[in-house]
C-alpha cells in the first residue's frame, strides 16, 4: 500500500477472513476511493494479522470509524515521516548502503521485490502483484525486472529459480567463512 492509502484506513476497512485452501486467518483491506488509484482490495502478507492486533492494542481505538493510525486521543495522524526517520535512525537503518535515505516508500519497494522473488518471474506473478499494489504490470516490469532485481540473465538463460537460490546460499556461506 502507498503511505496515503494506509493513512486513510479506518478499522471498518479491515476484515479478517479464513482462506479457502489453508483455512489460515488473514486480512482483507479495502482501500479508500479517495486515494491515488481509488478503491481496491488488498491482501497483505500473513504477518499483517499480528501487526494489526498490536496496533489495536496500542491505540485502544478499534471501532469501525476509528482511524487505524491515530494518536492516543484517537485523532488521525498526519503522516509517518518524522516517526519513521527517528525509528530508522535509532536502529542505524536511516541510510542504505549507497548513502540514500530510506523512506516509507522503501518498504513498498522491498515488498514488491520480495514478493516477486517468492512468486517468480511469470506473467501471473506480475498481474497478481500489480493488482494488489494498485499499479500496472508495466510499472512492475519497468521498476523491478528491468533493473535486474529478478536476475533477468539467469531466468532468460534457463537457470531455475531453485538453482539461483542455491548459488546465493553458497555465496553467503562463503562470505561468512571469510
Amino acid at each position: 500500500m502507498r503511505t496515503g492509502e494506509a493513512n486513510e484506513l479506518k478499522h471498518k476497512h479491515i476484515k479478517r477472513f479464513r482462506t479457502d485452501s489453508t483455512q489460515t486467518i488473514t486480512l482483507q483491506i479495502t482501500v479508500s476511493p479517495q486515494t491515488k488509484t481509488g478503491a481496491r482490495l488488498v491482501l497483505p502478507q500473513q504477518s499483517a494479522v499480528e501487526a494489526y492486533k498490536a496496533i489495536c492494542e496500542l491505540t485502544g481505538h478499534t471501532d469501525g470509524d476509528d482511524w487505524l493510525f491515530c494518536a492516543k486521543d484517537g485523532k488521525k495522524l498526519k503522516g509517518f515521516y518524522k516517526t519513521l526517520d527517528k525509528m530508522l535512525d535509532e536502529i542505524g537503518l536511516l541510510y542504505d548502503e549507497n548513502g540514500d535515505k530510506r523512506t516509507m516508500y522503501s518498504f513498498r519497494h522491498l515488498y514488491a521485490e520480495n514478493r516477486l522473488r517468492q512468486l517468480g518471474s511469470t506473467p501471473q506473478a506480475f498481474d497478481l502483484l500489480s493488482t494488489n499494489m494498485g499499479t500496472s504490470r508495466q510499472m512492475i516490469e519497468q521498476h523491478y525486472v528491468r533493473k535486474g532485481i529478478l536476475y533477468d540473465e539467469d531466468l532468460i538463460s534457463g537457470v531455475s529459480k531453485k538453482d539461483i537460490e542455491r548459488v546465493r546460499r553458497l555465496d553467503a556461506e562463503r562470505d561468512n567463512d571469510e
